[in-house]
């Protein structure tokens, strides 16, 4: 065994050819073996991941700050102004509210709007958007033997048109976000019978034709759906989310939603499968929107968040940093995540199951992850823009000068024909595009990161000159650097002379992170698959008589012998 694993060994031209061959089968198994290995390491690593400079862009409309789901209607009226204080002092930006019909619409045709005014006035007042959940519908509304189930669909979808339509006609620009419903595919959300996806599709298209043609702004949101079977099993959301793409559902929503919870994993779980309750499950949400085309449409967790009731799988301390770990993730990660909604600010006395979730206790007193979230916010790391696209009128741009919103394709530009105006984004990534529109009316601007001109473009005044002027307008993207390191930096645009600057949005890209494993494992790879190719070459050579084996010849002969001599002494 010793004498053959020698010959195996030997790399010499007298080598067996059979040794040869079993030697590059053996190298050629390994490495393969290796550059499955590389691959899986990939796929495990970076599924999900973008660098954010992917063409199409992931349209978000909304910065990407602190979110949360509320019930105001639970508080007594003169409490809304001081719950509005206490999220804004906090860090939060929007919060996700529901929206009863039943309660708007008691009869037919007569509204009473007295208490979601007043929530709604409230959270303007401290720059908090609304995002209104639609559902809830009326008695008179549904069809009689479905009496019982408050969300229970209209007998007729108009009836719901034309609710949608007042709604948005009547808030306008004070709440711009509605979601068409609340996970109709439970029974008892649907009338106490199981959702068709084409009746909910109905549902959502009347809501959605009806609110654009109230406020042609106004961004329409695919309902959250249950992750659960009724048997206890994952993936009724996706497995809806799927059949409702079949039967043509694209055209009527802006944004989709997944229902996340982080189960007993941590939030860089990075395991992906529709039946694993883990963070990471969200990224196939993203792929199935990616597959059918819709990869310009943002994902919003509308709920997320960890159990941390007595019986639930995480302390109070570890729900602390898996959300704050989770949000990292996805400002790092996934540019196409908008906003991540935590489950709840109080435990719903409706539901004790999910009291766990919530980030005040049943007295209204600080969990440790309340805490965390709103110095994370009060740290500034909000303020910072992350990967992905920055709309314009996200809070981390800060204007200088004279600017005026201009709204087209459902997108919001910033114009300024002021000479000196300025915009200014902190951002963390490893590049930037700028969305910039070119035309015969538009100016040069300047433009620096960290107070530098960029490297690649002509210099002016200590930045970056570029020329926006041309016969043509048009909306283009214009990158203006990359291979920046992996940190925060501040990029500033000015309007240089006179003409117009318009911008259509910011991209900030990242190179993605952990790539070396994957690298080494590949070069690893490439090198023992060149040897065993090799010896295989070799080998059919041989065989092939295009090369001869010189068996037999001993090349390396013992040396003659020398006779016995002494050499003469010399006197």
């Amino acid at each position: 065994m010793q004498r053959l694993l020698l010959r195996f060994l030997d790399r010499t031209p007298e080598s067996d050819s059979s040794i040869r061959m079993l030697r590059a089968i053996v190298l050629l198994l390994i490495g393969l073996s290796v550059g499955v290995g590389a691959a899986a390491a990939d796929i495990y690593l970076h599924r999900g991941i973008e660098s954010g400079a992917e063409f199409p862009y992931v349209l978000q409309t909304t910065g990407r700050e602190l979110a949360i789901n509320v019930d105001l209607m639970a508080f007594p009226p003169e409490q809304i102004e001081q719950i509005a204080t206490v999220l804004e002092n906090n860090g939060y930006r929007y919060v996700r509210q529901s929206f009863s019909w039943s309660a708007i619409e008691p009869q037919r045709g007569t509204y009473d709007w007295t208490r979601y005014d007043q929530l709604v006035t409230a959270m303007a007042e401290h720059s908090i958007q609304v995002v209104a959940v639609l559902h809830d519908s009326p008695d008179w509304a549904r069809i009689p033997g479905q009496i019982d189930f408050p969300d229970a669909p209209p007998a007729l979808p108009s009836d719901f048109s034309i609710f949608v339509g007042q709604v948005v006609k009547h808030f306008q620009e004070r709440v711009l976000y509605y979601q068409i419903w609340d996970l109709p595919n439970r029974p008892d959300r649907w009338g106490g019978t199981d959702v068709i996806a084409t009746d909910y599709l109905k549902l959502l298209a009347e809501g959605f034709n009806a609110a654009r043609s109230s406020n042609s702004e106004a961004k329409i949101i695919l309902a959250e759906f249950d992750p659960m079977y009724s048997d206890g099993t994952i993936g009724a959301d996706l497995a809806f989310l799927r059949l409702l793409y079949r039967v043509g559902v694209a055209p009527f929503f802006d944004i989709a939603t997944a229902r996340i919870d982080g189960g007993s994993y941590t939030p860089y779980d990075r395991q992906v499968n529709s039946s694993r309750k883990n963070l990471a499950r969200v990224i196939l949400f993203r792929e199935l929107l990616d597959a059918q085309g819709d990869r310009e449409k943002p994902v919003w967790m509308s709920h997320f968040g960890w159990d941390a009731s007595n019986s639930g799988p995480v302390t109070r301390e570890e729900q602390a940093d898996f959300l704050l770990a989770a949000i990292k993730r996805a400002r790092a990660e996934w540019p196409w995540m908008g906003l991540m909604f935590s489950w709840s600010l109080l435990p719903d006395s409706g539901v004790p199951a999910e009291a766990g979730y919530s980030l005040l206790d049943a007295t209204g007193s600080r969990t440790p992850a309340f805490t965390d979230l709103s110095e994370f916010s009060a740290e500034g790391s909000f303020d910072v823009a992350p990967t992905g696209f920055v709309p314009m009128d996200s809070s981390q741009i800060i204007y200088s000068g004279n600017w005026a919103d201009q709204h087209l394709n459902r997108r919001t530009f910033r114009t300024t024909a002021e000479t000196g105006a300025s915009a200014t984004l902190s951002f963390r990534g490893t590049g930037l595009i700028a969305l910039l529109r070119i035309s015969p009316q538009a100016g040069p601007i300047l433009a620096t990161i960290d107070g530098a001109p960029i490297p690649g473009w002509p210099l002016q005044d200590g930045a970056s000159f570029i020329d926006l002027e041309s016969f043509q307008a048009q909306d283009l993207p214009i990158a203006l650097a990359d291979n920046l390191d992996d940190q925060t930096h501040v990029l500033t645009l000015t309007l240089a002379d006179k003409g117009q600057l318009t911008i259509g949005g910011l991209v900030v890209s990242r190179e993605p992170p952990l790539l070396w494993p994957v690298i080494v494992l590949i070069l690893i790879a490439f090198a023992i698959v060149t040897a065993g190719l090799r010896d295989l070459v070799y080998y059919i050579a041989l065989q092939s008589r295009v090369l001869q084996q010189r068996s037999g010849i001993d090349l390396r002969p013992a040396l003659p012998k020398l006779p016995d001599w002494q050499p003469t002494r010399r006197f």
